[in-house]
């Protein structure tokens, strides 16, 4: 079977390592493409061959989670917006929206709920909240109705 044929920006599937990464075809040569990954600076773009790519997937079906899903994410008991970068054999790459990869992380399926069925309901009792105090792995003050 002949490797598929992929146009420029082409939205695509990049195996990098062991793991499958959504970004765009950049630059065509010949059988050759220039990649970018979605959320990653443009000095992580590389050039790969077609083995190393594949189309992304036309539609998630409604309930379930893949690559490009819009979730929301629970840290330390708050819910957060956040996209599906990489499905992984350890559970979900993700990344919080309105901060860099740096905060990226691999999260379990219980962490996740699509922003489908959560539209319009609390989750899990407690507000979807945008992140506050420096992001999603550091606090920096206690909230003022914790009791002491």
């Amino acid at each position: 079977m002949a490797p598929r044929v992929y146009q420029l920006h082409d939205g695509v599937r990049i195996l990098y390592g062991d793991t499958w990464y959504p970004g765009r075809i950049e630059a065509v040569d010949g059988k050759l493409y220039t990649v970018s990954y979605d959320g990653y600076r443009d000095d992580w773009n590389e050039t790969v061959g077609p083995e190393r790519l594949k189309p992304l997937p036309k539609r998630t079906p409604a309930g379930t989670l893949g690559v490009g899903s819009a979730v929301w994410i629970n840290w330390g008991g708050s819910w957060h917006r956040g996209q599906i970068l990489a499905v992984t054999k350890r559970g979900y790459k993700i990344t919080y929206d309105g901060y860099g990869s740096n905060w990226d992380e691999v999260v379990t399926r219980a962490r996740l709920k699509t922003i489908k069925a959560a539209k319009g309901k609390k989750l899990d009792g407690r507000r979807r909240t945008a992140m506050t105090h420096g992001g999603p792995r550091r606090r920096t003050r206690q909230s003022r109705h914790t009791k002491k």
